[in-house]
């Protein structure tokens, strides 16, 4: 049977502290931020490197591919780039795709951009850094 990449409309995006492949392919996401928004102090200092994690779950497609994250600043500069191990998609079965790896937010609050490549596909997301609101 032929390849067939994930439609990006399928791919699912989580933002959490730190992810843990179990035993029996379970995966336990901890600090899972509910969203795509990262609150930190509003006196953050930057540069900074906090824990962050990405999962992508691809949803459909099937196929054997390879792997890699990139994640670039809200000006656009690489601040991480990480092959990951081959994605072994089996049809009709989500799969999990995680990046736990430390990330050095220099550029400060805004908003970044996350790419997951899987063969020639690019399947690009968005997360943003930004000041916990004060009463």
């Amino acid at each position: 049977m032929p390849n067939t990449l994930p439609t990006d409309s399928r791919v699912l995006f989580l933002v959490c502290e730190a992810t843990r492949q179990e035993i029996g392919g379970k995966v336990s996401l901890m600090g899972y931020v509910g969203g795509d928004t990262v609150q930190l102090p509003s006196d953050q200092q930057f540069p900074a490197g906090f824990p962050i994690a990405f999962v992508f779950v691809l949803q459909d497609g099937k196929g054997h591919y390879p792997c890699s994250v990139e994640v670039h600043d809200p000006h656009d500069v690489l601040l991480a780039q990480a092959p990951l191990p081959d994605v072994d998609k089996p049809p009709k079965e989500n799969q999990i795709v995680m990046m736990n790896a430390p990330v050095f937010f220099a550029a400060g609050f805004g908003t970044y951009r996350i790419t997951l490549r899987l063969g020639n596909a690019s399947y690009h997301r968005n997360f943003i850094l930004k000041p916990v609101a004060t009463t």
